[in-house]
């Protein structure tokens, strides 16, 4: 028996374990479970070339595969290092299916970088099977930039792409601290935005969070995040603020668009089916002529560029009308003194109060 214990920067376990049964958790990242169960020493299933410097993992059924930087920038698979291979001999890391089942792969670059992609390729590769496959990313204690597209996800500014998926059904992305950038949208290095369901978790700092082409969820997390609605619909997505004063920017929308604060799936172009929590606090219309509503809270509401009509809700909201004809609606219960500010155009408002 031994013990170990597992520093992961947001928290610490230690236990007593035998040498081939590492336990741990990673508790204390949103969307990364903990796994109560225990870590399994899957150090026979690794092996690295040093002639060539390409590490491989062998995953069989059920296999959870925690990937991090240890002591003398070592590679670590479920905190036990994967013989010689460190961040500065490792050229890539290859992780394949070896039976079928449910596998999951979590990348945690809290204690040092795992983007390994280079001008001369692609830093980790993933390719499984059949089953309930998922990948998770864990950003750095900094400021990250982390683009997932249809071609595989890019982590940092360099121009390289870092890490590609195949058979896997699930991808989780959290930032961890730092104000970081985290998108589905791809890019130049990435491809097309990424097409199925992404996890986007902020954590930690002023984070901007943007989904891809399928139906996504971003927590936006401790800090004052924005999430970006993008330039069309793209998937029912959903919005969750979190503490700190959260902001739902929809500006780059040409089309009509209805938004409101109410935890209703019904934002954004007609039956695109996006839900905009009662916990974000800031709205931001496009150029179509838009209908928005704010919550309970005390929002602040842009109307942007077109004809719109805007209405606050149960707290003290201050309403921009910006360009456009734009109708301001008090109606409901009053829930708070409320402020109106006009741009250019003809503006007007509307009272339809129900009660006192």
């Amino acid at each position: 028996m031994r013990a170990l214990c597992l520093v992961l920067g947001l928290s610490a376990a230690c236990t007593s374990t035998t040498d081939t049964a590492p336990t741990g958790s990673l508790g204390g990242v949103a969307g990364i479970e903990e796994i109560d169960q225990g870590l399994a020493d899957l150090s026979s299933q690794c092996t690295f070339d040093t002639g060539t410097g390409v590490m491989t993992l062998a995953l069989e059924a059920g296999d959870i595969a925690w990937l991090s930087v240890g002591i003398g920038n070592t590679i670590e698979v479920n905190n036990i290092a994967c013989h010689a291979a460190t961040v500065q001999t490792t050229k890539r890391i290859d992780i394949a299916e070896a039976s079928s089942g449910d596998q999951t792969v979590i990348v945690d670059a809290r204690t040092g970088s795992l983007g390994l992609g280079r001008a001369t390729g692609v830093g980790l590769t993933v390719v499984l099977g059949s089953g309930n496959d998922q990948f998770k990313l864990i950003g750095s204690n900094g400021a990250d930039r982390i683009v997932v597209g249809a071609s595989g996800i890019a982590f940092g500014a360099d121009p390289y792409l870092d890490y590609t998926l195949s058979g896997v059904e699930s991808v989780t992305i959290n930032g961890d601290a730092g104000n970081d950038t985290i998108s589905g949208a791809g890019d130049t290095v990435t491809g097309a935005a990424y097409p199925d369901p992404l996890l986007l978790y902020g954590g930690d700092g002023t984070d901007s969070l943007r989904g891809g082409a399928g139906d996504d969820h971003c927590w936006g997390g401790d800090g004052d995040d924005t999430f970006l609605g993008g330039p069309a619909a793209d998937g029912a997505d959903s919005f969750t603020g979190g503490p700190g004063r959260d902001t739902a920017d929809y500006a780059a929308r040409t089309a009509n668009l209805s938004l409101s604060l109410e935890d209703v799936a019904n934002d954004g172009a007609s039956a695109e089916g996006d839900n905009i929590e009662s916990d974000v606090e800031v709205v931001k219309g496009g150029s179509g002529a838009d209908t928005i509503a704010g919550g309970v809270n005390a929002d602040t509401i842009y109307g942007g560029a077109g004809n719109d009509t805007l209405s606050g809700g149960g707290g003290a909201d201050t309403l921009y009308a910006e360009a456009g004809d734009d109708v301001f609606v008090e109606a409901g219960i009053a829930g708070g003194p409320d402020i109106f500010i006009g741009g250019t155009g003809t503006d007007t408002i509307e009272y339809a109060r129900t009660g006192g």
